[in-house]
């Protein structure tokens, strides 16, 4: 009787690497950080992407609480903070970045004190994150 040749069989060990490499993508994309609490934003035709480098989110949610990226803070920690984060870009030699994001339901006087704010402490760099509005063809 003559001998079985033995042969390795790549279609599975393909199908393993493709299934390996889909679970890597998928997890990485689920491991991204978000900067900000996740409030409803208002809609805009002109949203561009911003770069995060020497960033600082602050967030108004639908209860006028105040976010200094994920964490709640009172107004007067808000003002240290901002003043902090100024001074601190100052002596790295970096240009200080806000992403001010607030709900669609956020007390516009609120919104326009912090923003004030901002500006008092000396940061040029304020980007009000909005999402890109859908249109709808016609």
């Amino acid at each position: 009787m003559p001998k079985k040749k033995a042969r390795v069989e790549i279609i599975p060990l393909i199908d393993v690497i493709f299934f390996l490499l889909a679970t890597f993508v998928l997890v990485s994309l689920s491991m991204t950080s978000q900067p900000g609490v996740r409030v409803n934003l208002p809609e805009s035709e002109t949203s561009q992407p911003h770069e995060l480098a020497e960033t600082v989110t602050i967030t108004v949610n639908d209860k006028n609480a105040l976010f200094w990226d994920k964490e709640s803070v009172t107004f007067g920690q808000f003002l240290q903070r901002i003043v902090r984060f100024k001074n601190e870009c100052a002596e790295k030699g970096k240009v200080p970045h806000v992403l001010f994001n607030a709900d669609t339901h956020a007390g516009y006087g609120q919104c326009a004190t912090l923003l004030d704010e901002i500006r008092k402490a000396g940061i040029e760099k304020v980007a009000v994150e909005t999402r890109v509005k859908k249109t709808t063809g016609n």
